[in-house]
């Protein structure tokens, strides 16, 4: 008997390859099996926590059974824990740039903490129903929050915090265990995979936002206040700023939102994927004075590849940017319009120019743009609602098509690569805005037929009610803004 050993057994059921064995220097005398590998090289050993010897034994053949059954594929047996084959699998899968970066934050954050050692025939729907109530409480526990500031992980760029997440965002992790798991049945490790509970509102104690929560278009007066300080910071103050980097980012901020917003193409893939032999500027067939600006979108959320338009009052910010662009050493027509920016600052004299260039990330300037908003205090609306960089560019530049600008349904849905039904949906509240001729005329005939001593009437009433308005309203700087936004959106100089 070894001198660390108290007792031992070999196990009756395959005495040359299992045995059994309790410690001399353990506080609880727990049992602990030794099994000889068949495939590669010496034992696996492991803690059977009991101190019942006809229990360890029964355990013992349990895991001597399976661990056969494994090897006998020629695989280690333990190999199978969920940690090591993720990170194999995460190797061999062809996943997008994109995509690859969710899958490895995921794992990091949440799939290797929960878990970790777990042997991945135990990945049941039970062990997911737990996932989803452990994931769901997450960012409410206490205990988390204090780790993560020991580690110095809980900061302004701790992304992605959400204390409800959405129903959306769970299916897409159940979508990458499945596929993950898949990926072992391919690989013999797992003879079948499990099937995991989609409805939430099935599984106890689950806290999962199941209503959709879309953004909406700011409203004129903010968007305007962000107008301001947008062009404050990004243009007349970036006029003085030495690092040129910074000093791109800040240009490129500014011209992606105006982009998004007058084309309107979504300030995701759709516009960072864009390159400059896809923008064409041409004179107008029918305004024979005027220019349009041609934007060939050929990552298109949904549906085929189609152009977008630049309005006529707005071209110069193509021009603008492309000249800006060729200040940095870019603006070729092979590169992207909004790229990813490393200059010799950085590298030295060691720093070639890029032939070919990377699109810059949507997400990154969004988060640019809100920590911007922050500091303006203007990362809310009049109403509370939150705004996003979504809703300053593609959701406010629908909304004046809308209302401003007059445009019907099918035209503000063939402009921004949408169905009718989804903008009649959406922007419900603007389409009635823009129409309220139409729904307040109750009358059979074309025009509304009203007693005029009752029509002077309501326009007396009415004169008195804008004056009482009038003389509440506080002007401030803005408002100029404000007309000069309009102005834009009708066209006007």
């Amino acid at each position: 008997m070894g001198k660390y050993y108290d007792q031992t057994i070999e196990h009756p059921f395959e005495e040359d390859r299992v045995f059994l064995y309790t410690l001399k220097t353990s506080k609880k005398p727990n049992w602990y099996v030794r099994i000889l590998r068949t495939t590669g090289k010496g034992y696996y050993k492991t803690s059977l926590k009991t101190t019942d010897r006809a229990e360890a034994l029964a355990k013992a053949k349990s895991i001597y059974l399976d661990m056969y059954a494994i090897e006998d594929r020629g695989i280690a047996y333990n190999e199978r824990r969920f940690n090591v084959l993720f990170q194999r699998w995460l190797k061999s899968v062809s996943l997008s740039k994109g995509r690859k970066q969710r899958v490895y934050t995921l794992n990091n954050r949440y799939f290797s903490e929960f878990f970790a050692d777990t042997k991945i025939d135990k990945l049941d729907n039970e062990q997911w129903e737990k996932y989803v109530e452990w994931r769901t409480h997450y960012w409410s526990r206490p205990e988390i929050k204090k780790s993560l500031r020991e580690r110095g992980e809980l900061t302004k760029r701790c992304f992605n915090v959400s204390h409800t997440p959405s129903a959306k965002t769970i299916r897409s992790e159940r979508q990458i265990l499945k596929q993950f798991l898949l990926w072992c049945v391919q690989k013999n490790y797992l003879d079948i995979a499990p099937k995991f509970e989609w409805d939430f509102r099935k599984i106890e104690n689950a806290n999962v936002r199941t209503d959709r929560v879309k953004a909406k278009a700011i409203s004129p007066r903010r968007y305007a206040q962000i107008n301001y300080q947008l062009k404050k910071f990004c243009i007349d103050q970036n006029e003085h700023e030495d690092f040129i980097n910074r000093k791109f980012g800040r240009y490129r901020l500014f011209y992606f939102c105006k982009w998004a917003h007058f084309s309107l193409v979504r300030p995701t893939s759709e516009l960072t994927e864009m390159k400059w032999e896809d923008v064409i500027i041409e004179r107008s067939s029918e305004f024979k004075d005027h220019n349009i600006g041609l934007l060939e979108v050929n990552h298109p959320k949904v549906g085929e590849q189609r152009y977008a338009v630049m309005p006529f009052g707005q071209v110069h910010y193509i021009t603008e940017w492309r000249r800006l662009s060729r200040e940095f050493g870019l603006g070729k027509a092979h590169q992207h319009v909004f790229p990813k920016f490393f200059h010799k600052q950085l590298f030295g004299d060691d720093y070639t120019e890029p032939l070919y260039t990377e699109p810059a990330r949507a997400d990154q300037m969004g988060r640019f743009l809100k920590n911007k908003l922050e500091e303006w205090g203007l990362r809310s609306d009049l109403d509370g609602k939150l705004i996003s960089l979504y809703a300053y560019t593609r959701h406010s530049g629908i909304s004046r098509r809308l209302t401003i600008s007059k445009w019907s349904l099918a035209e503000v849905a063939t402009a921004c690569g949408s169905s009718p039904l989804e903008v009649s949906r959406t922007y419900y509240k603007d389409w009635v805005r823009a129409n309220a001729d139409k729904y307040a005329n109750t009358f059979r005939s074309a025009q509304p037929d009203i007693q005029p001593e009752k029509l002077e009437m309501i326009n007396v009433a009415v004169e008195s009610y804008k004056r009482l308005n009038d003389a509440d309203k506080a002007p401030d700087l803005y408002d100029i803004a404000e007309l000069k936004l309009q102005d834009e959106m009708t066209g006007k100089d």
